[in-house]
């Protein structure tokens, strides 16, 4: 179903029994995703990594904990039922150098035309006016100015006709500095308390191959039927 599909590198493995697909490919994990579902599969994300020889070039600090662990993280908004209000679909930061990351955003329940920015709080408390300021980077204390307030500024883009938004970008942000931290949804370009919209938990993400499992414990969503929840 992929092959020949301009983004794919090279189909890694079809494994039948376990109803596992693994690509290379230079397209988002939702873009890979809707090819197979464009052919006519159910499919659903389950693992997003750099391939071997570009994460031994990784250096993530020990204190950080196992590299394979630490370059790729997710932020999931699940409507009503989660408190996120009408929007629902997931943040994922992937890992690509040392200093470097890649933002795949694939967001609906947006009001169509308006313009939403995506940014990193420093604490991860999803309540409104719990998730602290803007992250900087350095984690300073609050009473210090920030060496880099827009570090975690994801960026901006507006949804379109259907309330949706799709978003890809380069960031500064290591995936190990953020993970534990919140991510926020806000209106417009200036990001502020009457902004926010929806907020998560930035969570470490399974890399390929280490997630098997057929049912969020957390839950109890079955993942072929996730797809058309969020």
């Amino acid at each position: 179903a992929l092959e020949g599909t301009v983004g794919v590198v090279d189909v890694l493995k079809v494994d039948h029994e376990s109803e596992l697909v693994v690509v290379r490919s230079t397209l988002s994990g939702n873009e890979v995703a809707k090819a197979l579902t464009d052919a006519g599969r159910v499919a659903r994300l389950i693992g997003t990594s750099v391939d071997e020889d570009t994460a031994g070039k990784i250096q993530v600090p020990p204190e950080a904990g196992p590299p394979s662990e630490n370059v790729s993280c997710v932020a999931e908004f699940k409507g009503e039922l989660y408190g996120h209000g009408p929007i629902a679909g997931v943040v994922r930061l992937i890992q690509r150098t040392s200093t470097t990351s890649t933002l795949q955003a694939h967001l609906s329940g947006l009001e169509p035309g308006k313009t939403y920015t995506l940014a990193v709080h420093r604490f991860g408390d999803p309540r409104p006016g719990k998730e602290g300021p803007i992250f900087n980077g350095k984690a300073a204390e609050p009473d210090q100015e920030c060496a880099d307030a827009n570090l975690g500024m994801l960026g901006h883009a507006a949804a379109d006709a259907q309330g949706e938004l799709v978003f890809n970008a380069p960031q500064r942000l290591p995936v190990w500095d953020i993970i534990g931290r919140g991510l926020v949804v806000h209106e417009g370009v200036e990001p502020g308390p009457e902004s926010r919209r929806a907020a998560s938990i930035l969570a470490r993400s399974a890399v390929v191959g280490a997630n098997h499992k057929r049912l969020c414990t957390c839950d109890g969503t079955v993942i072929w039927e996730a797809s058309g929840k969020i």
